[in-house]
């Protein structure tokens, strides 16, 4: 699309990225194509589209989930037809090799057959995977059902897909605080244990199809979280403002620390590090804000996520350690433990409205006595004695105690 850029322009950007340690995956919509696309207008009568046209919305989403058209512009590729198989990842590959990208979002991953996604991961590994490197597929399939995201996953289809089922979970915890924080945590590991260790999932608070979390937060939002058509019609009729109070930031950045913390990828959607404001697609879309344009709270929760990032970054038992059981956990209050052989992390996160305090059993995370902690969001030091880490947790806020 020329007036995205040029060929030229996306090879600068990925090179550009590389020389900073950034990966690039491009958005790879691989279940349908406009009609008025040169692809359509030349083998639409050489069976590489489903006919007959049955949207999805008539015939309902999960009803005939592979062969409905999302609408009667977006015409709906057939795979069961090798040849059309074979046109499409000839596309791909170009598109991977030509821009040296580094893997795949694979768009409505369970409107596609099978036969395409197992090919796609062969063509990655045959011709994108020469130096040890995977080619990263992740894939989007909007559904709660963790078994149905399980299905998709493995050694010879995707590496893993976004975490929607955590999404709920998170929103219904953090945004909306109309659950236990012990039961979404419980909800979230069930859901992980079923996709398997070997899935690379990604964890996210927000996305482009569902209503800003600050807004979810702020009560903005009139409807259930995954109301997709309540929150559209709200995006034209009544969008919701940027809260002015403390509380819903408090929660973001909660959700966010959890988020950080626990394993799989984070997406972060751009506006989310400091809460824009938004109902469903597209107002879920704004321009980004910078600078003087972000209230008090906004610029604080910038401010918090350009910590927390950087400490994910410099701690590896954040973002690879064993996840322990939940060392504490209630409806307000959790806390569980990270661990490698060279490092150990302790993560509290207060829900409440009074500060926390008290001594954490973490003989359970193969915390020995000894281990000296340092809270590297609040500062303090604890050592671990009696198989207990003596601690304190800010009302409305999180702490991470990471071994000196």
């Amino acid at each position: 699309e020329e007036r995205f850029g040029t060929m030229d322009g996306l090879k600068d950007l990925v090179t550009t990225a590389h020389e900073h340690g950034i990966r690039i995956l491009l958005d790879f919509t691989a279940n349908h194509v406009h009609t008025s696309s040169p692809f359509y207008q030349e083998h639409q009568d050489d069976g590489y589209f489903h006919f007959p046209v049955e949207i999805c919305q008539d015939v309902g989403w999960d009803a005939k989930p592979v062969t409905c058209w999302f609408t009667d512009y977006l015409a709906d590729l057939n795979y069961s037809n090798p040849a059309a198989v074979d046109a499409v990842l000839d596309y791909a590959m170009y598109w991977a090799k030509e821009t040296g990208c580094d893997g795949f979002r694979l768009d409505a991953v369970k409107h596609i057959e099978f036969s395409f996604i197992t090919a796609l991961r062969t063509r990655a590994a045959q011709e994108m995977e020469l130096t040890g490197v995977d080619f990263y597929i992740v894939g989007e399939t909007f559904t709660g059902n963790a078994d149905l995201i399980e299905d998709f996953i493995g050694p010879d289809k995707i590496h893993g897909q976004f975490d929607f089922p955590a999404n709920l979970e998170i929103l219904q915890g953090f945004a909306k605080e109309a659950k236990g924080l012990d039961e979404m945590d419980q909800g979230i590991r069930t859901a992980k244990a079923i996709y398997g260790a070997g899935a690379v999932m990604s964890n996210f608070l927000g996305n482009h199809d569902i209503a800003r979390f600050i807004s979810v937060a702020s009560g903005g939002i009139d409807c259930g979280v995954w109301d997709v058509v309540s929150n559209i019609a709200q995006g034209w009729l009544a969008p919701p403002d940027a809260p002015t109070w403390a509380d819903p930031y408090q929660r973001l950045r909660l959700a966010f620390t959890y988020l950080m913390t626990i394993p799989g990828v984070p997406l972060i959607y751009y506006g989310d590090e400091y809460g824009m404001p938004g109902a469903g697609d597209p107002d879920n879309r704004r321009m980004m804000q910078f600078g003087g344009d972000l209230n008090g709270s906004q610029q604080e929760t910038l401010e918090y996520m350009q910590v927390l990032g950087p400490l994910r970054a410099a701690h590896p038992a954040l973002s690879r350690g064993d996840w322990s059981p939940p060392l504490w956990a209630e409806g307000t209050f959790l806390a569980f433990a990270r661990t490698l052989p060279e490092e150990k992390a302790v993560i509290l996160i207060n829900r409440g409205g009074e500060a926390k305090a008290g001594a954490l059993g973490v003989g359970p995370a193969g915390i020995a006595d000894g281990a000296t902690f340092i809270d590297v969001l609040n500062g303090g030091t604890a050592t671990v004695a009696g198989g207990s880490l003596p601690f304190t947790c800010p009302a409305r806020a999180a702490a991470i105690y990471v071994t000196q």
